[in-house]
Formats: C-alpha cells, structure tokens, sequence
C-alpha cells in the first residue's frame, strides 16, 4: 500500500529540517523549510533524491514540482541558540552580572529541554577597534532541534520563568536571537567546566552582495584556513545562522565567530601583531559588510555535558 506523504512533524522527527526541491515556476532550486514550509533562497542541492526513492520514503514534495532534496541533521549535532543581552537602564555592569550568573542561571536551568547553556560576560576592557558595543553578553542555549529552539515561546518552563526573569536585569527592548550551527574549525585543547580562558566574541554580518550560502562557503573554505594556529589560539568556532531561518526575516547578525586565548595577554599579541592585522585588513572585505561589532568575554558554564 502506498504511504501517505509526511506532515512537518514527522519529518522533523526523522531528522529532516528541510526540504530542496528544484521548482519549475521559478527555475530554480530553494529550500522549503520543515517548520514554515514556504521557500527561503536558492541553494545549491547536496543529493538528489529521484521520484522512486521518494515514494519508498514516504515523502512527496510540498507545495512544489519536481524533484525533491533532503536534508538530514547529522547524529549528534545540535542547534545552537544565542540571545545578545544589554543590561537594563540604571543597573552598573557588576549587578547585571552577579545578577545573570548567581539569579537567572538557575532559573534557566529549570527548562528541560536546554542541552547545554553558557554565558559569556563581557568584560570590560573592549577589544580594540571595537570600544563602542552595544551588548553586554551572549547567552548561548543549545537543543537538540530548530523545532525545540523555536518552540521555546510556547513553552511553560521558559515563560514563566526564564522569560518572566528578564526585565528585572536586561533591556528586552535591545534582545536579538541568532539559530545557529557550530563548526568547530580547530580546538587545541578541549574545553572543561572549569576552563578559565579569554574568549573573543565577533558578530559578523555579510557583504550585502553576498548570498548566504556564498558567505558561509567563504567564511568556512576561505577565512577560517588563514587563521593561525601558531598564534595562541586555542579553540575556534564559527556560528552559522540556520539557513532556513531567513525565510521569516534577516537575523541581527549572519553569524559568531569565537576564539578562545590562555588570558589577555595572549589575546592582546594575536590582535596586535601585524600578521593578524594584515589577514583581516586584507580578507574581511571579501565577505564580511558594515555593522560587525566585537568584544572580549569570559565564560560561565551553567550546564555542561
């Protein structure tokens, strides 16, 4: 008997976040994402997927023709949210943070779907080049889906309690969130709860000629190869924003980049020294656009595996 094509929710339990599918109206190849189910951007398809196997797998193109893509999350990999805070008027640095990490912590960790989640206080000497920022920390929230991220405005044990918690120590009219996919490009040595390290901290936003999937080819395949990895850097991570995300608007920032260092000093003779300043003074053009900001930061690891 022939299966009945899949609604989002199962495809979403089976892994697949989205769908490509090449449309004839358009001509074109775009992604239809599990949860809105409309198309985003043209993509480049990674497999084909022909009409028999799609019979065989249950699931029939929606709202479009012809031949169907899929794309299934990696075991193991999962969504990484971030919430850029700034602190409310009137409260001074040091209470928003004892507040962050001593109240709202906790508070957080009563939300059993979060996997993982860390804060990352900004410190307050700024990074140079980067003195005006207009955020005071990241909280970063991982799940274990897109589904469960977004899901989070619906659900009890984050609205009456992390949620409620804000105003009384963030400026909720400054929040941006980011849905993110970490790629760890390098790590010297591993992270641990205990870690004291120096982390920087960059918001980036693409070139505005660029397509998304054009920026993230590049900022992986052709940036990140020319960071050095004889300069102090112990651990490099890129944040990508989900590429079907931007079928419901332009995010703050197309992505994170993270580099951790031993302490200040380390940092202070990575930025500084000419080679550094000559990688980004000559490859930043190529893929990154104005408003990026920056800042130095230390961690807080509230849960971790």
């Amino acid at each position: 008997m022939r299966q009945a094509p899949l609604c989002h929710e199962a495809l979403g339990q089976l892994g697949i976040i989205a769908i490509e599918a090449y449309d004839q109206n358009l001509g074109e190849a775009g992604f239809y994402s599990v949860i809105s189910g409309f198309p985003r951007q043209t993509l480049r398809p990674s497999k084909t997927v022909g009409e028999r196997e799609v019979a065989k797998r249950g699931v029939l193109p929606l709202r479009l023709s012809g031949t169907a893509f899929f794309k299934k999350k990696r075991r193991g990999e999962m969504i990484k949210g971030v919430a850029l805070v700034a602190r409310k008027a009137g409260m001074d640095e040091a209470e928003f943070h004892r507040y962050w990490k001593e109240v709202h912590g906790p508070i957080a960790l009563r939300i059993s779907a979060l996997r993982k989640y860390v804060q990352s206080h900004r410190l307050s000497t700024p990074l140079p080049g980067f003195e005006q920022v207009p955020y005071d920390g990241v909280a970063e929230v991982w799940f274990d889906s897109l589904a469960d991220l977004t899901g989070m405005a619906q659900n009890p044990e984050y609205i009456n309690g992390a949620q409620a918690d804000e105003p009384n120590f963030i400026d909720t009219s400054k929040l941006q969130f980011l849905a993110t996919h970490e790629h760890l490009m390098f790590e010297e040595q591993p992270l641990t709860r205990d870690t004291r390290w120096i982390k920087a901290v960059f918001l980036l936003k693409r070139r505005p000629d660029l397509t998304v999937a054009q920026f993230q080819d590049y900022w992986k395949n052709g940036h990140a190869p020319q960071i050095p990895r004889d300069m102090g850097v112990l651990r490099y991570v890129q944040c990508h924003q989900v590429p079907e995300t931007y079928a419901t608007g332009t995010p703050a920032y197309d992505g994170m980049a993270e580099l951790w260092f031993a302490d200040m000093d380390a940092f202070m003779r990575y930025w500084t020294s000419p080679r550094i300043q000559q990688i980004f003074g000559d490859d930043a053009p190529r893929f990154l656009g104005e408003g990026c900001t920056a800042f130095l930061a230390e961690e807080h690891r509230v849960r971790w595996p």
